[in-house]
């Protein structure tokens, strides 16, 4: 275990692995923080210049997930979220190597899928809403030729059922959208409620 910094006059903080430990000596509170992240990197290699360079750029955003425990057992847990994005540019003997590395917590990747299909969710129903408003708008236009011209009422009346069948066809489409994406809804749910479960009763 690697102690890192002093923080006041009784804090002593820890890292080993993926736990963050403080400990107060003073008031004999000990507080651990767990957390996990996910990384994906990627490096592209070029020939330039004979000269190096090394450029990192990184973006931090956290939120800190803390249980404390007393001798009057007071348990406190938030979430912990975490983007870092870091990226590296170096130039020897002729070599560029550019490795660009994001760090970033699982549960939000999950949030932001649940709101991508949320917004695709809401997508579909403004083209159910435009579908219908063509549909009125055929149907005054019918009315109108109903009473311009009596003798196309027959093809006008063909015209206005295949448009109701392709109606019908779009909703039906549409309900099977959300049925799937729905049950994408449960299985991510199903997953963050199980991440939680997995947080706050083994770290």
């Amino acid at each position: 275990m690697e102690r890192l910094y002093n923080f006041g006059t009784n804090y002593d903080h820890f890292l080993k692995q993926n736990y963050y430990y403080s400990y107060n000596s003073y008031s004999n509170y000990f507080y651990f923080y767990y957390y996990y992240t996910t990384t994906i990197t990627t490096t592209t290699t070029t020939t330039t210049a004979t000269t190096t360079t090394t450029t990192t750029t990184t973006t931090t955003i956290t939120t800190t997930t803390t249980t404390t425990t007393t001798t009057t057992t007071t348990t406190t847990t938030t979430t912990t979220t975490t983007i870092t994005t870091t990226t590296t540019t170096t130039t020897t003997n002729n070599t560029t190597t550019v490795t660009t590395s994001t760090t970033t917590s699982l549960l939000l990747l999950l949030l932001l899928l649940l709101l991508l299909l949320l917004l695709l969710l809401l997508l579909l129903l403004l083209l159910l809403l435009l579908l219908l408003l063509l549909l009125l708008l055929l149907l005054l236009l019918l009315l109108l030729l109903l009473l311009l011209l009596p003798l196309l009422l027959l093809l006008l009346l063909l015209l206005l059922l295949l448009l109701l069948l392709l109606l019908l066809l779009l909703l039906l489409l549409l309900l099977l959208v959300i049925l799937l994406l729905l049950q994408q809804l449960q299985q991510l749910l199903r997953l963050l409620l199980h991440y939680y479960y997995y947080n706050y009763y083994y770290y």
